[in-house]
């Protein structure tokens, strides 16, 4: 079993600091969606531009947790409700 602790992963996350906001962004919602869909297959985070409610955008498999972000890096990271099914 792979072991974690605090020193070396905070000095694993160092590389992350030269990443531009929206890479940066990008990197935290695939991380997200490994997360929320651990076991499932899981479902490729969505990009939206302005909205993702508005933009009417959808994950690949509305049953499964997913997770969008802002194509140009600026915007928020909505989270898919399964229940609801709107990102919030």
């Amino acid at each position: 079993m792979a072991t974690c602790n605090t020193s070396t992963l905070l000095d694993s996350a160092k590389c992350f600091q030269c990443l531009s906001k929206k890479e940066l962004q990008a990197v935290i919602a695939q991380l997200l969606c490994n997360i929320s869909a651990a076991g499932t297959g899981g479902n490729t985070p969505v990009v939206y531009t302005a909205d993702p409610n508005t933009e009417g955008l959808t994950p690949a498999n509305a049953a499964l947790p997913c997770v969008a972000y802002s194509a140009d890096g600026s915007g928020s990271i909505y989270g898919w409700s399964v229940a609801t099914t709107t990102w919030v």
